[in-house]
């Protein structure tokens, strides 16, 4: 024999939170079609979840009754307690049942946004070429669950293009840590590259953020190309110079030798204004002198 169900009254009750946070929430329902006969009834209640989100609401959602006997002069009173650990937005169905038959069906809507982030990962490469690092994800529970592991947009003027996970799914080890290796490959200068890594299974979601960024800079160490000391023999000669007080005019003395000749030259510029340079032609004579 069936039982007679009916849709509950009143739109569909909605939660919000956040994943990994505890929420703590009353709600009420009205039973329709209710007569006298069922005032002081006892009535049960559940919750049946889809087959996409029924693993990790069987651990998470709790829905209790705050009386266990129906009053036709007042609806209803659940308290809700759910600690979901990964994001979702699912409807699920809540089913109260009297005890002598008949049950009414409420919808409600779970809506999770994501977790604080679990850490920060930061991977350095020069362009060119391949940097990489191995993250450890460890999972509560003992039994192998399947995985899925992606990089997501942060919606900001950074890149993903340049930032690889691996591997991308697969099923969690049960004797250890799930090591995910991140990678990096810049291919130009000055170009920030980050994101945000999830890792899902049926259970639970795991969330870092990546950044990816190029070596410091350090200038290499160039000696002086130009060398600033005198030589042993120069080194010699000023001391004996410096010593002796002495000091020849060699430019002096090269001008006054008969060799030298005197070339000067009037220029006109504009403004009808003039000028005279002058050139000296120091000839070949072997009596120039010179400091060697």
């Amino acid at each position: 024999v069936g039982v007679a169900e009916a849709a509950g009254v009143g739109a569909v009750l909605r939660f919000e939170g956040k994943a990994r946070r505890r929420l703590d929430e009353t709600f009420e329902v009205t039973l329709s079609g209710l007569t006298e006969e069922n005032h002081g009834e006892e009535f049960t209640c559940k919750v049946l979840a889809d087959a996409e989100h029924a693993a990790a609401l069987a651990k998470s959602l709790f829905v209790t009754p705050l009386s266990d006997k129906i009053d036709l002069n007042a609806p209803l009173r659940f308290r809700l307690t759910f600690t979901p650990l990964k994001t979702m937005q699912a409807q699920v169905a809540f089913v109260v049942t009297k005890a002598s038959g008949g049950r009414w069906r409420f919808v409600l809507q779970l809506d999770v946004s994501g977790p604080e982030p679990d850490g920060r990962v930061v991977v350095t490469a020069a362009v060119h070429e391949i940097g990489s690092t191995a993250l450890a994800i460890r999972q509560e529970g003992g039994t192998p669950v399947k995985f899925e592991a992606k990089i997501l947009d942060l919606g900001n003027v950074s890149s993903i293009d340049e930032l690889t996970v691996s591997p991308t799914s697969g099923t969690m080890p049960t004797d250890g840590p799930l090591i995910l290796n991140i990678g990096y490959a810049p291919v130009e200068y000055g170009k920030e590259s980050s994101g945000l890594l999830v890792v899902t299974s049926d259970q639970q979601e795991w969330t870092y953020m990546l950044r990816g960024t190029l070596p410091a800079y350090v200038p290499p160490a160039v000696g002086p190309k130009v060398s600033t000391n005198l030589g042993e023999k120069s080194k010699t000669a000023l001391s004996t110079a410096i010593k002796h007080g002495t000091h020849v005019p060699f430019v002096k003395q090269n001008l006054s030798l008969k060799d030298v000749k005197r070339h000067t030259t009037d220029i006109t510029g504009k403004d009808a204004a003039s000028s005279a340079i002058s050139f000296y032609h120091l000839g070949t004579g072997s009596d120039q002198r010179s400091l060697t």
